[in-house]
């Protein structure tokens, strides 16, 4: 990574006097006048998306939709009709790969006329102000977990996609295993009695360390990368390759294992539990085998939620995780990748037999069935399973076990309040 100079670089205080001022500008009068004029799709139209920032996912997303053969366009009757991306070689490829029209800006594909919903798939930093701009101008939404870069947006972001009625979905898309929703219905059961403790994680390995993905060497800032835009509502940094290219590794624009890794899992759990909002967490961790960043390579985080426990591991340098089990007073419930298995504790033996079953795979990838939920909920108008609510109530979890973590200590909630303490 280039030496840069110390004002090129914004400490934790000004990235969150920044925050807490597009939060309060926010606030304001929406700048979307033609929110009420915008269609509802009905049973036969064409439910029109827009990608909003094509990296990786965002043309993972794309590929999703109106690759295969356009299966899962055809059956779900939709379309990726606009792309929006700040870098032109990427923006390049997203509209070659779906015949939709590309915008340098965000903002322009919002107002047009040629999207009923968007699917938000930029950096964490960006989550916020996007999907705040797309729910004011009336738009149904798809948003990239983490929900939001901080527990205030989070909070902002909540409010206004209720007061809207928008339909919006997180993309955790995990919890769309059979395993999980199998585990669901068997812990609805109650043979296992009162939860106590419940554990998963999220572990990977690499010699290089994650996410030191490829660098471009033909980005040329200025010219086909808008750094100012990428940069949004961020103090001024000057251009380093790496904030664009690796961006997971730096606390302005992500927590790394926090915001990254552990979502994906303790949506699982809050899905099958039912859990809400977490009453006290801690953290510990440190980067322990890759010092080339500003997160951890290895975290536990314990989520207290008043009478049951939830521990996360998370790593990047050891690939041997915890297994996904929910333990309970009078059992216990493990859920693998395409099984899952209820166990009684010996002192209840005798009240209910072992249930061990072996599933099917889905016939589509769990992308393509979070996406496909979330498309019959844009014309059903009924929230699909990870919408605002619960979404909200896993950002608060993640939020608090960033605040734990780096600032070394435990972090409460106050639920009645909504606010962390």
């Amino acid at each position: 990574m280039s030496e840069k100079a110390p004002s090129s670089k914004p400490n934790r205080r000004q990235f969150l006097a920044t925050s807490g001022a597009v939060i309060a500008g926010a606030a304001s009068a929406s700048r979307w006048t033609a929110a009420s004029s915008r269609r509802v799709p009905g049973a036969n139209d064409r439910v029109r998306i827009g990608v909003i920032g094509c990296g990786g996912m965002g043309t993972g997303h794309v590929h999703h939709l109106v690759g295969d053969d356009r299966e899962l366009a055809n059956l779900t009757n939709s379309d990726v009709t606009a792309v929006a991306e700040i870098y032109k070689p990427r923006l390049e490829r997203a509209v070659g790969m779906c015949d939709g029209k590309g915008f340098h800006d965000y903002r322009e594909l919002i107002a047009s006329d040629l999207v009923d919903a968007v699917i938000i798939a930029a950096p964490e930093h960006w989550h916020y102000r996007m999907a705040l701009d797309a729910t004011q101008a009336g738009l149904d939404v798809y948003l990239q977990k983490a929900m939001t870069r901080t527990f205030e947006e989070a909070r902002s972001l909540y409010h206004e996609v209720r007061r809207a009625e928008r339909v919006f979905q997180v993309g955790s898309q995990y919890m769309q295993a059979p395993s999980w929703k199998r585990a669901k219905q068997l812990y609805e059961k109650g043979q296992l009695g009162k939860v106590t403790f419940c554990q998963t994680s999220y572990c990977r390995n690499s010699r290089e360390g994650e996410w030191n993905y490829e660098i471009d060497e033909g980005v040329e800032p200025g010219k086909n990368l808008d750094w100012k835009a990428y940069l949004g509502p961020l103090p001024h940094m000057d251009y380093d390759p790496e904030y664009y290219f690796r961006w997971r590794k730096y606390r302005a624009f992500s927590a790394g294992v926090i915001t990254d890794l552990m979502p994906h899992k303790i949506h699982c759990l809050h899905y099958v539990l039912g859990a809400r909002y977490p009453t006290r967490v801690t953290a510990v961790g440190g980067t322990y085998v890759h010092p080339d960043r500003e997160v951890a390579d290895m975290n536990l985080i314990c989520i207290e939620y008043g009478d049951y426990t939830m521990l996360f591991a998370g790593s990047t340098c050891n690939e041997v995780g915890l297994e996904d089990l929910i333990r309970g007073h009078q059992g216990n419930l493990y859920i693998g990748s395409n099984s899952v298995r209820l166990t009684p504790e010996r002192t209840y033996a005798d009240d209910f037999d072992p249930i061990e079953e072996k599933l099917e795979p889905a016939q589509m990838g769990n992308h393509q069935m979070h996406l496909k939920e979330w498309i019959e909920a844009i014309r059903s108008r009924k929230q699909p399973t990870w919408s605002i609510e619960p979404a909200f109530q896993v950002m608060t979890a993640i939020a608090m076990a960033e605040q734990a973590y780096f600032g070394k200590r435990a972090v409460e909630f106050d639920e009645e309040k909504l606010e962390i303490l």
